[in-house]
């Protein structure tokens, strides 16, 4: 038996090593990010306030010229689309439950499919009655089984190693 806890300690410490050697890369990976961040990001809001200034200029134009955009109600011109479009009204409901009566009482019809019903079993609430109740309601508790859990205790990078071992695709984002 001896032997066998010596080999899940040399293996646990085979683990820790390799998790230290990526924790370090990805440390590094993000250092590295963070300097390119810190560098661009005066041009970036420079970049950002200029194309703000551009937009409105447009849409000043637009507005004052708004009889230019009857018919097409939009052009495209060097990649940006503009013009005027229609847009999507939006549905206010101030008060629900006088809504509710005024189509009961004039879309009684249409009423099933206007007004929705919804219950739902609460599984926050479910949790704090006892394994008995829940029997007696029909539910069980299930997967409750130990698993096996190997998780890192000592580092502030633990979601993005942890991510990064899930999915063994580089290429793909994390975190």
């Amino acid at each position: 038996m001896s032997n066998q806890k010596q080999l899940i300690e040399s293996a646990a410490k085979d683990y820790s090593k390799e998790r230290s050697v990526l924790a370090e890369l990805v440390t590094t990976l993000d250092n590295e990010i963070l300097r390119l961040q810190r560098k661009a990001i005066p041009a970036i809001k420079k970049a950002v306030s200029s194309t703000k200034d551009a937009e409105a200029k447009l849409e000043a134009l637009l507005v004052n010229n708004a009889n230019l955009f009857k018919k097409p109600r939009t052009w495209t011109i060097h990649g940006i689309k503009f013009g005027f479009a229609k847009q999507k009204g939006k549905i206010v409901v101030s008060d629900e439950e006088n809504t509710i009566t005024l189509i009961r009482k004039h879309l009684a019809s249409k009423a099933d499919v206007l007004i929705v019903k919804h219950e739902t079993v609460s599984k926050e609430a479910l949790a704090n009655i006892t394994v008995e109740e829940l029997k007696k309601i029909g539910c069980k508790v299930v997967a409750d089984t130990d698993a096996v859990t190997i998780k890192a205790t000592d580092s502030n990078v633990d979601k993005l190693v942890t991510a990064l071992l899930k999915n063994d695709e580089p290429d793909q984002e994390v975190a």
